[in-house]
């Protein structure tokens, strides 16, 4: 899948409520950062919040992309300039 994202100019979403709501699913969630960060995929980060109480909240995205060592410049949402382009993009129709 990280594959296929590369090729076709898409991002992948990390977010933070996977670690709430699916068991077990960090190791997952490590593997495809991993293979991100392998393949130069850009990531998103997000709280997808299933409850109101945890909107906005991306700790635990943060952390596991700290944690693998992440580029910081591969993570779209990071910083302003960069999500700002990444929309430009899409609007634009153009890969990444």
């Amino acid at each position: 899948m990280v594959k296929a994202c590369r090729e076709h100019g898409k991002a992948v979403e990390i977010n933070s409520s996977s670690f709430k709501v699916r068991p077990g699913s960090a190791e997952t969630c490590r593997a495809v950062a991993l293979l991100c960060k392998e393949y130069g995929v850009p990531v998103l980060i997000s709280s997808d919040a299933h409850s109101r109480y945890f909107v906005g909240d991306h700790r635990a995205a943060i952390r596991l992309l700290e944690s693998v060592g992440f580029p910081e410049e591969l993570v779209i949402n990071g910083e302003k300039g960069r999500l700002m382009n990444y929309l430009d993009w899409l609007e634009q129709g153009k890969a990444l």
